[in-house]
């Protein structure tokens, strides 16, 4: 046992050492890093994006006037989601090159250095600028920090509420397709076990299906009205929306040829209904790729070689 004393010494005091030590380590010279930081990100964005997006501009560039207004940037998941680059749209377009667009010639692009403190700022919490006064380091010249933050402008309610609501897109999809491939699937296991039973499981799901679709599709279509994302993926929202659309409306076509259907006994209406099941779970798989290609890439699944 006395074998083990030193170990247990060593044990407890090691951790409380280490809290010690953390707790006595300055933060100072952290928040003036990340000022530098922000007043660094600034002079970028100044040079090469205010041109466009400046809130001096009578028409700016998507209407998108607020660049140099960091803390109206990271109040707006839209373009902005702090500690995250790789779920912000600005830094979404710089690293692939979009914005500044390439294609202009008057446009300067972005060098690797420079992006690389984009990205650093965004993990670091997209810091804005503080307020004119003075800062230093210990030691060091004094560092004015310029232009300060300017308050966002207040946005309408209905646009707040569209927001809002459109927020919650995301996560209501998981139910139509969950619900509609769970048809599917107990439609496919009636016609392999012949159980009659899971006939009501098929009604069941393909009506809560439907009526989730409903929900869903709604919500995805508010949500695509303020929606923030790269012009090259213009083309996949385009195609989610129209089979969001198609899926909603053909899970309630399919319903419809059910609830016929079962007021008949013409083994015809069952193949019918079951051809058009199969062919929308199809659909709505297809439907949640490219909603999640909107998130992580029309490549998400492409398998590394």
């Amino acid at each position: 046992m006395r074998y083990l004393v030193p170990f247990i010494f060593i044990t407890l005091i090691a951790p409380t050492n280490l809290l010690f030590a953390q707790s006595q380590s300055p933060t100072q010279p952290r928040v003036i890093d990340n000022q530098l930081l922000a007043q660094q990100v600034h002079e970028i964005f100044r040079v090469h994006c205010a041109e466009c997006h400046n809130s001096t501009l009578e028409d700016p560039g998507g209407g998108f006037d607020f660049i140099l207004n960091f803390q109206h940037l990271r109040e707006d998941p839209a373009y902005i989601t702090p500690n995250q680059p790789d779920q912000s749209y600005i830094w979404e377009v710089i690293v692939n090159n979009e914005m500044p667009p390439a294609d202009e010639p008057d446009t300067i692009p972005l060098n690797p250095q420079q992006k690389q403190i984009v990205k650093q700022w965004i993990e670091n919490g997209a810091i804005a600028i503080n307020t004119p006064k003075t800062q230093t380091h210990s030691h060091e010249t004094p560092i004015q920090s310029s232009s300060p933050t300017i308050a966002p402008p207040p946005q309408p309610f209905i646009k707040i509420f569209i927001k809002f609501l459109g927020q919650f897109h995301p996560p209501s999809t998981h139910f139509p397709i969950a619900l509609l491939l769970i048809a599917a699937f107990a439609e496919f296991l009636l016609i392999i076990t012949k159980q009659q039973s899971l006939k009501s499981i098929v009604r069941f799901t393909l009506w809560c299906g439907a009526f989730s679709a409903l929900l869903a599709m709604s919500l995805g279509l508010l949500d695509a009205i303020y929606m923030a994302i790269s012009p090259a993926k213009d083309w996949i929202l385009d195609t989610h929306r129209i089979l969001g659309i198609a899926t909603t409306v053909w899970a309630f076509i399919t319903l419809a040829f059910l609830e016929l259907r079962t007021n008949k006994s013409s083994c015809k209406c069952r193949s019918g209904f079951r051809l058009l099941l199969f062919i929308g779970a199809i659909l709505v798989s297809v439907t949640g790729f490219f909603g999640g290609a909107l998130v992580y890439g029309i490549h998400q699944y492409m398998w590394p070689f």
